[in-house]
């Protein structure tokens, strides 16, 4: 391992971008194959909880991302911190603060741009479980493509690390802002199973209404409450 640090490097901060830029844009190409599905199938439910996955990508992520990386600025890891700690003068300290306002700005900028919220005639959905079900292999990918950005990224601090040893110090960093965002995003999973559920669930209830004496003499049915989906 390296015993050298090299501020003049600014590797860090590509790497650190591509964090959160390739999860922003796996997020972007979930929430275009959730549309599709949406207005394929016009079924509120899941126009619903797209909506609401919009409304975290809007509000939600960005605060996360943002406060993350907040959260690395005030840390004994920030790149200022660190020049002082090693040593290296308040010179070298005022570069690592410039390099995490550049880094700042970048990440501001990717949320510049919002998703508008899906408008879609829902008075004649066309469905099946699966059809529900098949949003959590959208997930799937979702979640695969974050995991393989924060890997690469930590690959890419690991192997140039015996050239700069500021980049070990930078790999946890860049591994737990990677992991705070699949958990962002592991989240949705139950709900799409719970959406799938209520689904079947209400189908289940009208054919066993129908079998013991038909829906409208039924007083007490009820279809599962679909607000939950979301």
């Amino acid at each position: 391992m390296s015993e050298r640090i090299d501020f003049t490097d600014r590797g860090i901060i590509p790497i650190y971008e591509e964090v959160a830029q390739g999860n922003v844009r796996a997020l972007e190409t979930f929430l275009s194959s959730m549309e599709s599905l949406c207005r394929r199938h016009s079924y509120k439910p899941l126009v619903d909880f797209t909506n609401k996955v919009i409304d975290f990508y809007n509000g939600e992520f960005r605060d996360h991302v943002m406060r993350t990386f907040n959260s690395w600025c005030e840390s004994d890891f920030s790149l200022d911190r660190l020049a002082i700690r090693c040593g290296a003068g308040s010179g070298a300290a005022s570069t690592g603060r410039r390099y995490m306002e550049e880094l700042r700005s970048s990440l501001e900028g990717m949320f510049r741009s919002r998703f508008q919220r899906i408008s879609v005639d829902t008075d004649m959905p066309e469905l099946d479980e699966k059809d529900i079900l098949s949003t959590n292999e959208e997930i799937t990918r979702l979640m695969s493509t974050a995991e393989s950005v924060k890997d690469e990224a930590v690959s890419q601090c690991n192997s140039r690390s015996g050239q700069n040893m500021l980049y070990l110090l930078i790999a946890p960093v860049i591994r737990n802002t990677g992991e705070s965002m699949c958990g962002c995003f592991r989240s949705m999973i139950a709900k799409v199973v719970e959406g799938s559920e209520l689904y079947s669930r209400g189908v289940i209830s009208t054919i066993d209404s129908i079998q013991t004496g038909g829906v409208m003499d039924n007083a007490g049915f009820a279809w599962p409450n679909y607000d939950d989906f979301i």
